[in-house]
């Protein structure tokens, strides 16, 4: 998969490569533009949680919004949507999630601050940021691949990238405040960097850039945290080329970031989205599908009685034990995710169904109870945008079972070991595709942390970035039959 070989004498200059990926660039803001600026506006519509990053980016809903208000009516209607906020005044009541998404923010205000005519923070200053974020990363990707593909692989993998990332599936959520944004951006820059970390003959500051942008990466969501790991061992892989020294402060970051993404979450724990999470697994999933409850209530050490919160939604469902102190103090004590986990693992018939179901709720890049415009814009509640909207359409066409999915996921990453131990292979080829190995990573993992946290039947929206990393890896296909061809042919690379 993209073994080409290295550039020869008679490659084409460097500087076609780059003008095809300013191309693909401008056209990729232009269609992003118009989703994300021009009126009426796209975006995803808050469902509640937005509130998380409002408060750690100093930002509050307007005057009016109280907090239970905020509640009732997104657990209604959640067509609700507030495209303009204030700034916090520290009154305001939040369960504040800090999360790497905060420093986009933050930037955000700043744009904010030169663009907005009303005083007031715009939500397209956010998604001005994350725009920018994700074409600063797809121009990573794509310069490297100038060097590392012959021109008509790079043209086939411009286009398809730029077909695929800017549909409304992925683009809308550039207009919001969820982690989701911040997750597939700070993707697209691990990417990018560790590309042209694995094409420089010196990468010890494309290096220092991954580590950073892999700490923001696991980060974005707390959901993230088991990609650690991965991301330390790509790092300090991408390093190996490098003097001692240098492999030594690298090893120091890498310490640093193992550490970092833990603590983030036990210094300021999202309280909240933790106990939604601990409740939604067991109610809404290992209980739902249950053939015997009361035996896995019993096996918990959970009351009979809890039998009656079977598939209630923590939030959405006014039955939901939520304010109930009671339930809080005998529920929240007794089950954590290790003990999910430790039943799972005693129980493989069960977690083999749930990893099932899963698989069926896995393809979907947009869902029925959030909508893409505000309340003000005059499209029905819950409408979705149907602009640059082929790709979600298709995508939620893919065989939706777990067969297909891991299938698909060890074809992948099959084909990439493959790549990355080929003999006749440039290094830079060898080390590009152990970068890309990142995506199937991603992929499992996620799929594997939203299963055991969240459950199967609640878990679409959470999967966004799981549906990014396995589109990512579908376009490489193409891509690597034209590659192949273009060997065939005598098309080289450009030269570096």
């Amino acid at each position: 998969m993209l073994a080409i070989p290295t550039a020869s004498a008679s490659a084409e200059p460097a500087s076609r490569a780059r003008r095809r990926t300013l191309l693909a660039l401008a056209i990729a803001a232009a269609i992003y533009g118009y989703q994300l600026f021009v009126p009426p506006i796209v975006g995803m519509t808050d469902t509640g949680d937005f509130h998380r990053s409002l408060a750690p980016a100093g930002l509050a809903y307007p005057r009016g919004w109280g907090f239970e208000q905020r509640r009732a009516g997104f657990n209604r209607h959640f067509d609700l949507v507030e495209p303009r906020y204030v700034n916090r005044t520290g009154q305001e009541r939040d369960d504040i999630y800090v999360a790497s998404e905060v420093l986009l923010l933050h930037v955000a205000r700043g744009v904010n601050a030169v663009l907005a005519k009303r005083g007031t923070f715009d939500i397209t200053s956010a998604g001005l940021v994350h725009a920018a974020a994700m074409l600063a990363g797809l121009g990573l990707v794509f310069s490297a691949a100038g060097r590392l593909l012959s021109p008509p692989a790079h043209v086939v993998l411009l286009a398809s990238t730029v077909f695929v990332f800017t549909d409304v599936g992925y683009a809308a959520w550039f207009n919001s405040l969820y982690g989701e944004p911040g997750s597939l951006v700070f993707l697209a820059l691990c990417l990018g960097i560790g590309l042209q970390a694995a094409i420089a003959p010196r990468p010890g500051r494309w290096i220092a850039a991954f580590v950073l942008s892999a700490a923001l990466f696991a980060t974005a969501k707390a959901q993230n945290l088991g990609l650690v790991l991965p991301l330390a061992m790509l790092a300090l892989r991408l390093a190996t080329p490098a003097p001692r020294r240098a492999r030594f402060a690298l090893a120091l970051g890498v310490a640093a970031l193992l550490a970092l993404a833990p603590l983030v979450y036990s210094v300021t724990p999202p309280r909240d989205l933790r106990r939604t999470g601990l409740y939604q697994t067991v109610f809404t999933g290992l209980l739902y599908s249950s053939p015997d409850p009361f035996a896995d209530l019993a096996a918990l050490g959970l009351p009979q009685e809890y039998a009656r919160y079977i598939g209630i939604d923590y939030w959405a469902d006014p039955r939901s034990p939520r304010e109930d102190p009671e339930f809080h103090a005998t529920y929240f004590p007794k089950v954590n995710l290790g003990k999910i986990a430790l039943y799972y693992a005693t129980h493989p018939d069960r977690l083999a169904s749930m990893l099932r179901t899963g698989g069926t709720r896995a393809f979907f890049l947009r869902y029925g109870y959030i909508g893409n415009f505000a309340s003000g814009a005059g499209m029905p509640p819950l409408a979705h945008s149907e602009a640059f909207a082929f790709w979600t359409h298709w995508h939620e066409r893919l065989p939706a079972n777990l067969t297909f999915l891991a299938g698909a996921l060890g074809f992948a990453t099959w084909r990439l070991l493959a790549a990355a131990r080929r003999a006749d292979g440039s290094p830079a080829m060898r080390r590009a595709a152990e970068v890309l190995l990142l995506l199937p990573a991603v992929a499992v993992l996620q799929f594997g942390t939203v299963m055991l946290g969240e459950g199967p039947w609640t878990a679409n929206r959470q999967l966004f970035l799981m549906n990014a990393a396995f589109d990512a890896l579908l376009l490489l296909g193409p891509v690597a039959l034209v590659a192949r061809f273009s060997r065939r042919y005598g098309f080289p690379a450009s030269r570096a």
